[in-house]
């Protein structure tokens, strides 16, 4: 649920005109491509697809 109301904030401030990313590792909120994203570490030696915070 968090997650979704990170991603919509940074929607309704972005809707406002603001420029907007976030700092995340959160692997829903990156792969939806809805909001820039500064930041996200992928761990390459387990599976390119593990997102770790």
């Amino acid at each position: 649920m968090h997650d979704r109301q990170i991603a919509a904030t940074a929607l309704v401030l972005a809707n406002k005109g603001n420029a907007v990313q976030l700092l995340t590792c959160d692997q829903n909120i990156t792969e939806s491509g809805l909001v820039a994203i500064v930041w996200y570490f992928v761990d390459e030696v387990h599976s390119s697809d593990r997102f770790l915070c």
